[in-house]
């Protein structure tokens, strides 16, 4: 960790793992290196949208006379009054996040995309030529499940794909597809369905009663709703693999220091012989299809950050906080917590290229509509 701010050996990691790894490196570093940018735009936005909330609703004066009176009465307040105090302050922070900035905010993320796509595609050529394998998929050896025939031509969908990078296109597609409706389709409803509903049906949902209105809050304020579900799936998304990936191997680090304290000798080792390393390696539990789950997990989160930046613009902070995190984790459990995996050829990062400039251009769409229909500004 105190390496944070050196560039990273792409040549070592290349040698050591291979070209598919050390490009996934590589594309992490030069979205966490232009993440900072918009970073700071947002919180500027966010900011600035807090002050105008607070002067406009007079909260500060509320929150002085709410703490004077109470401290008049020997702080006997009644937790009605903590309740509504600690309810006006969400609503203060959730209507800070639309504000006359946002905009500017969603027009600097819709930039912000392409610049990094464009960055990245010049970095990634750089080191195809640097690293010879610009040429490598015109000359990439059939799979060995692979079944040719001059009869039925082999297409896209199907797994009878005649290179590896073939079928992990075909893999990347479908499995995106999936985790493309899976993340955003609650977002989607409330940014463009539920208050429309709402509003729409007079006799409730489905018909079943004015009471049951599938409303955004009492004041019906979509756009508030919505960047609080975006931060609390930009969160939720990347927990099962912080517990995976920290907190279990820090358990059981901690277990095996409490284990051999009790021991009257350690070996460090120094005299471990070449056998017992090599085995204990073999040992390691295997890291499968590294590059796959971990594009998946990024690219989701960009998805976040591009689709509904109007709505949340501390989405650039949340995502640079997860990302440079999981980068230094990732280091570490390739390194010592799992098996070396097989060096693999890579000329580029696949389909994830083209499923990146999909996702540009529906956040040009999205925080279009966002603007347009959901905000309140």
């Amino acid at each position: 960790w105190t390496k944070f701010f050196k560039y990273q050996p792409l040549w070592k990691i290349r040698n050591y793992f291979g070209e598919k790894i050390a490009l996934y490196f590589a594309w992490s570093g030069i979205l966490i290196w232009t993440l900072w940018f918009p970073t700071l735009f947002g919180i500027a936005c966010f900011i600035y949208g807090l002050y105008l909330r607070i002067a406009k609703l007079n909260y500060s004066l509320k929150v002085s006379n709410f703490f004077s009176e109470n401290l008049n009465r020997q702080m006997a307040y009644t937790t009605d009054q903590s309740q509504a105090l600690l309810e006006e302050s969400l609503g203060v922070i959730k209507k800070a996040f639309d504000n006359q900035i946002t905009p500017f905010f969603s027009l600097v993320i819709c930039l912000w995309g392409t610049v990094f796509l464009e960055l990245w595609k010049r970095k990634s050529a750089t080191l195809a030529y640097e690293w010879d394998v610009d040429n490598f998929e015109s000359s990439e050896l059939d799979r060995p499940e692979f079944i040719g025939t001059h009869v039925k031509p082999v297409s896209f969908v199907s797994w009878n794909h005649r290179t590896q990078t073939e079928y992990d296109d075909a893999l990347i597609i479908k499995l995106f597809a999936f985790q493309f409706a899976n993340s955003y389709a609650s977002l989607f409803y409330i940014a463009f369905f539920r208050g429309v509903s709402s509003i729409t049906y007079d006799n409730g949902i489905f018909g079943i009663g004015s009471n049951y209105q599938d409303a955004c809050g009492t004041d019906n304020n979509c756009m508030a709703m919505l960047s609080f579900q975006v931060l609390i799936l930009m969160l939720a998304k990347p927990l099962p693999k912080f517990l995976k990936d920290i907190v279990i191997p820090g358990l059981k680090k901690i277990w095996r220091k409490r284990k051999f304290c009790r021991k009257t000798k350690v070996d460090s080792g120094q005299n471990v012989t070449l056998t017992e390393f090599i085995v204990r390696e073999h040992q390691k539990p295997d890291l499968g299809d590294f590059t796959l789950g971990e594009y998946t997990e990024k690219v989701i989160v960009y998805g976040f950050l591009m689709l509904f930046a109007a709505s949340f613009p501390l989405a650039p902070l949340v995502a640079l906080l997860i990302h440079a995190i999981d980068m230094r984790v990732d280091a570490k459990r390739m390194i010592w917590w799992y098996r070396r995996p097989v060096s693999r050829i890579a000329q580029d990062i696949g389909m994830w290229q083209g499923i990146l400039e999909f996702v540009n251009i529906c956040g040009v769409v999205s925080n279009g509509f966002l603007l347009g229909f959901t905000s309140e500004w």
